[in-house]
């Protein structure tokens, strides 16, 4: 990405107006890779940057700090959350199948 394309990525945060506050390490309409860890319930920081250097989360590196748009961590945290789900999901239709096949075995 070049100059252009960095400006242009700023002007669309300025344009949306973004603040985060509360957070010292929070950057204009930007969040850190510790605000993005704890939004998507992560303990791993080393995770956070190897979706920043894959590009499944929109970033760019500003010297030894990842700079994330937000969108794109709330992309990432629905994701993970309808996975999470639809995986308790088939874990209980795996249990009430095994209970029904246990029922038909005894009877």
């Amino acid at each position: 990405m070049g100059t252009s394309g960095l400006l242009l990525l700023d002007l669309q945060f300025l344009q949306h107006g973004r603040v985060f506050a509360g957070s010292p390490t929070c950057y204009f309409g930007l969040v850190t890779v510790t605000e993005a860890m704890d939004a998507l319930g992560l303990a791993d920081e080393n995770y956070v940057h190897r979706l920043c250097r894959s590009g499944a989360l929109v970033a760019r590196k500003i010297g030894r700090m990842w700079e994330i748009d937000p969108d794109s961590v709330e992309l990432r945290r629905l994701r993970l959350e309808r996975k999470r789900s639809s995986a308790i999901h088939r874990h209980e239709d795996r249990q009430r199948r095994r209970a029904e096949a246990a029922a038909r075995y005894d009877a």
